[in-house]
Protein backbone atom coordinates (compact mmCIF):
# COMPACT_ATOMS: atom_id res chain seq x y z
CA UNK A 1 0.00 0.00 0.00
CA UNK A 2 0.93 3.39 -1.08
CA UNK A 3 2.04 6.01 2.09
CA UNK A 4 3.03 9.44 2.58
CA UNK A 5 6.21 10.11 3.06
CA UNK A 6 7.52 11.71 6.34
CA UNK A 7 11.14 13.76 7.83
CA UNK A 8 12.84 13.73 10.96
CA UNK A 9 16.16 14.28 12.67
CA UNK A 10 18.01 11.55 13.74
CA UNK A 11 21.90 11.52 16.01
CA UNK A 12 23.78 9.07 12.96
CA UNK A 13 23.27 7.13 9.61
CA UNK A 14 23.56 4.08 11.21
CA UNK A 15 20.23 1.64 10.21
CA UNK A 16 19.29 1.42 14.04
CA UNK A 17 18.03 4.96 14.01
CA UNK A 18 16.45 4.58 11.05
CA UNK A 19 14.51 1.36 12.61
CA UNK A 20 14.00 3.37 15.52
CA UNK A 21 12.24 6.30 14.07
CA UNK A 22 10.42 4.31 10.81
CA UNK A 23 9.10 0.86 12.17
CA UNK A 24 6.77 3.08 14.81
CA UNK A 25 5.95 5.17 12.37
CA UNK A 26 4.55 3.24 9.53
CA UNK A 27 3.58 0.25 12.13
CA UNK A 28 5.91 -2.26 11.19
CA UNK A 29 6.40 -3.78 14.42
CA UNK A 30 9.52 -4.70 16.07
CA UNK A 31 13.00 -4.01 13.53
CA UNK A 32 13.91 -7.67 11.76
CA UNK A 33 16.34 -6.90 9.02
CA UNK A 34 17.32 -4.11 6.69
CA UNK A 35 18.70 -3.66 3.05
CA UNK A 36 21.34 -1.12 4.20
CA UNK A 37 23.90 -1.29 7.73
CA UNK A 38 24.58 2.70 7.21
CA UNK A 39 22.91 5.26 4.86
CA UNK A 40 26.35 7.57 3.24
CA UNK A 41 25.89 11.25 4.31
CA UNK A 42 23.96 13.80 1.63
CA UNK A 43 22.88 10.77 -0.49
CA UNK A 44 19.87 9.03 -1.59
CA UNK A 45 19.44 5.56 -1.39
CA UNK A 46 16.37 2.81 -1.56
CA UNK A 47 16.34 0.74 0.83
CA UNK A 48 13.49 -1.99 2.52
CA UNK A 49 13.12 -3.02 6.14
CA UNK A 50 11.20 -5.55 7.38
CA UNK A 51 9.55 -5.68 10.65
CA UNK A 52 7.87 -8.00 12.75
CA UNK A 53 4.10 -6.88 11.56
CA UNK A 54 5.36 -5.08 8.10
CA UNK A 55 7.66 -4.56 5.33
CA UNK A 56 8.28 -1.43 3.60
CA UNK A 57 10.15 -0.42 0.54
CA UNK A 58 11.01 3.33 0.61
CA UNK A 59 13.45 5.94 -1.24
CA UNK A 60 15.54 7.95 1.62
CA UNK A 61 17.26 11.07 1.52
CA UNK A 62 19.35 13.01 3.76
CA UNK A 63 21.86 15.81 4.57
CA UNK A 64 24.17 16.83 7.43
CA UNK A 65 22.26 19.60 9.82
CA UNK A 66 25.66 19.78 12.18
CA UNK A 67 27.18 17.81 14.67
CA UNK A 68 24.64 18.28 17.50
CA UNK A 69 21.75 17.69 15.69
CA UNK A 70 22.79 14.93 13.22
CA UNK A 71 20.79 14.54 9.89
CA UNK A 72 18.07 15.57 8.35
CA UNK A 73 16.07 12.09 6.72
CA UNK A 74 13.56 12.65 4.32
CA UNK A 75 11.55 9.31 3.67
CA UNK A 76 9.51 9.21 0.00
CA UNK A 77 8.14 6.73 -2.32
CA UNK A 78 6.89 4.32 0.67
CA UNK A 79 5.49 1.14 0.22
CA UNK A 80 4.28 -0.68 3.17
CA UNK A 81 2.48 -4.38 3.03
CA UNK A 82 1.58 -6.80 5.82
CA UNK A 83 3.94 -9.77 6.16
CA UNK A 84 2.41 -13.24 5.16
CA UNK A 85 2.16 -15.99 8.38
Amino acid sequence: MKMEGCDFNVKGLAYFYIEDMLCPYYGLGTPSSSSFTELTPNKGESVTICGTEKSMSCYIDNFELNKEEGYKIFVGNVNVSKNRG
